[in-house]
């Protein structure tokens, strides 16, 4: 049926397996039948279908690079350390209704067109990066910007999506004490 593979990610580590190998049939019927539940219908139209956000602080020890994933029915959280040295730590919970449709407001409303792939210099001079994906209408927009200073139209968006990214590490992030 042609070239692919399917990419699966277990405890942090992404595998790829060719999705015409012998044995997996059912497998793959079955995620293609959740890929076409979740694509959008009429009724989806206009309509934020996930968000991603990526925070990665740069020259750091620890678990410096955080990422939160959000549909309408789970948080999804990672947090992993940029060489791979400590273990990846994931944590998954529901989505407040309001935090969903409030999201769903604010990122419909901002200026998608006018804002290339990167905003100033992300990740330049080690002042980390942040990375903003958002799956609307089948149609993924994606901007980079500087972790410490985001664009003002993204200021609110940015905030709700660190607070949600704190709530979901808290318990799963351990605190690192300084000697």
């Amino acid at each position: 049926e042609g070239y692919g593979w399917i990419e699966i990610r277990v405890s942090g580590q992404n595998y790829w397996v060719d999705k015409d190998a012998q044995g997996i049939e059912g497998l793959v019927r079955l995620l293609n039948q959740q890929v076409e539940a979740l694509m959008p219908t009429s009724e989806d139209e206009g309509k934020v279908v996930s968000v991603a956000y990526l925070e990665d602080k740069g020259r750091c020890v620890g678990y410096c690079v955080q990422e939160l994933q959000v549909d309408e029915l789970g948080t999804y959280f990672t947090a992993r350390s940029p060489d791979g040295s400590l273990p990846a730590l994931e944590s998954k919970q529901p989505t407040l209704p309001d935090q969903w449709d409030y999201l769903n407001q604010q990122l419909l409303d901002l200026p998608w067109d006018e804002w290339g792939p990167e905003l100033g210099c992300p990740g330049c001079s080690d002042k980390g990066l942040a990375r903003l994906s958002v799956s609307v209408d089948g149609t993924l927009r994606q901007v980079a910007f500087d972790l410490l200073s985001p664009p003002d139209a993204l200021h609110e968006v940015v905030n709700l999506l660190q607070e949600m990214m704190v709530l979901a590490g808290e318990g799963v992030i351990p605190i690192q004490k300084a000697d």
